[in-house]
């Protein structure tokens, strides 16, 4: 995602399996969910876009308040869906995460109902140029200019798209024009078998040793992430406190 002076802000990480990019390897793929993204994956997050800003969807389970946000909030851009506009628990959740240092951008961008409320929180409004017709979209920004909030032209594919676009008053651009997307494998991070087998063994077993549990765990860093994870989410979700070693994670925790 460029400015007008072609520097670079952010990128917008996209999610795709090896079987859909050989069937769409042109196309735009999935937007990655922040969870997916920051929960799962083993790829670095700075190796792949340094100090820039990252712009991926949330997903709804976020902006419904279900599951816990990430870290590295001081430069995720949540893509939140324009026709949420009308949904009070979402406007809620969205000054939320501002309070937690998070920026939102609009996507999927028209003037539903209620999209007053939603531009007063947001920090880009991203107007899509394959489905949204010239017309509509100079609509789009001479509407959006009382709020003073930077238009994003998205899937610009050509330069004829750039050019246009920065004629008519947008001042962020992304798509295929400004750059293809670039695959970068990555594996979910899984603990040994080995270390699996000694974990369970130590459970299972009626003389509970954290000590020894404890040692299991620190020698698989696999193991040491997903314990961690889950003692800081707490038990379904409903605890969330900062865990900073194993052996708080295993008092939080339990057997």
């Amino acid at each position: 995602i460029i400015t007008r002076t072609g520097r670079i802000i952010g990128f917008q990480l996209v999610q795709r399996s090896m079987t859909e990019h050989a069937a769409t390897h042109a196309g735009d793929g999935d937007t990655v969910s922040v969870s997916t993204l920051l929960g799962d994956m083993s790829v670095s997050v700075d190796a792949l876009v340094g100090d820039t800003q990252l712009f991926c969807q949330p997903g709804p389970w976020l902006l419904t308040g279900t599951a816990p946000a990430s870290t590295l909030a001081r430069r995720t851009v949540l893509e939140v869906p324009a026709e949420l506009a009308g949904n009070a628990e979402v406007l809620d959740r969205c000054r939320m995460m501002l309070r937690e240092g998070y920026a939102l951008a609009l996507i999927d961008f028209d003037w539903y109902p209620g999209i007053e409320a939603l531009l007063e929180l947001s920090d880009a409004v991203e107007v899509d140029l394959v489905t949204t017709p010239r017309e509509r979209a100079i609509d789009l920004v001479e509407r959006c200019r009382p709020y003073d909030v930077p238009l994003l032209a998205t899937r610009c594919r050509t330069e004829d798209d750039l050019t246009w676009a920065g004629h008519v008053g947008f001042e962020l651009f992304h798509g295929p024009a400004v750059g293809r997307p670039v695959q970068v494998n990555g594996a979910t991070l899984a603990p040994s078998a080995l270390s699996q087998i000694q974990l369970a063994t130590e459970l299972l077993d009626e003389q509970l040793d954290f000590s020894r549990i404890e040692g299991i765990i620190n020698q698989d860093p696999a193991l040491v992430v997903q314990v961690l994870r889950q003692a800081s989410l707490g038990a379904g979700g409903g605890l969330r406190r900062e865990v900073r070693s194993v052996r708080e994670a295993l008092v939080v925790m339990g057997s």
